[in-house]
């Protein structure tokens, strides 16, 4: 795959290299454009490279993206070669991408030009399974699975409106009208009682 450096970007182009090198990562599925016109958008990933040299003023290594693969082991497609190339072993009826990461290779990277004169491309030429003595090195590489999540700039932040005050007058209504309506209805008939009390009362006391 070719890694796009534009000028002035802080991308650190990946240099061309000969050696030993290490599968450190994947990328999710993207999709690409079909190759024929009518046919359906195709789903990729592409596997990360990390070579032996280390990128100046910094303690990571350069990496470098592999072709993109369709996620299939079928015998006839990139990623069954890519397997078989860089394990020795043919992949069975399953593929776990994690097998293959923390894996050493052998890796062939060339740069070209771009046309503008100021873009540079850097190819896979050449993978395969790492021979002879693997004198391997710990990786400062972040698996993209163990970054940071980018905040969605589009996600708007909501601040919950603070609690109303209310005042002692508007508590006192409240739970006046809050008062079930059998209570309401006993006081009401204990006032119509004391009434007629005090009415009879004085009709007795006027007959005297």
């Amino acid at each position: 795959m070719k890694i796009l450096a534009q000028k002035h970007s802080n991308f650190a182009v990946c240099p061309e290299y000969q050696g030993l090198a290490k599968i450190v990562d994947y990328t999710a599925l993207k999709e690409y454009e079909a190759f024929n016109d009518g046919d359906e958008p195709v789903e990729k990933f592409n596997y990360i490279v990390e070579i032996n040299q280390i990128i100046p003023n910094s303690d990571k290594r350069f990496t470098v993206a592999t072709k993109p693969f369709k996620p299939s082991i079928d015998e006839r497609s990139n990623l069954y070669k890519f397997i078989k190339d860089v394990t020795g072993t043919a992949p069975t009826d399953e593929l776990d991408q994690e097998e293959v990461i923390g894996k050493y290779v052998q890796i062939w990277t060339e740069q070209t030009l771009g046309q503008d004169g100021k873009t540079i491309y850097t190819n896979i030429k050449a993978i395969g399974k790492a021979t002879g003595e693997v004198v391997g090195w710990t990786s400062n590489y972040i698996r993209f699975q163990d970054r940071p999540k980018k905040e969605d700039k589009r996600a708007v932040t909501r601040t919950a409106a603070p609690p109303r005050q209310y005042t002692i007058e508007e508590v006192i209504d409240e739970m006046a009208s809050s008062v079930s309506p059998s209570l309401t209805k006993a006081k009401e008939n204990e006032e119509m009682v004391t009434g007629i009390s005090t009415a009879m009362s004085s009709n007795k006391k006027s007959k005297k």
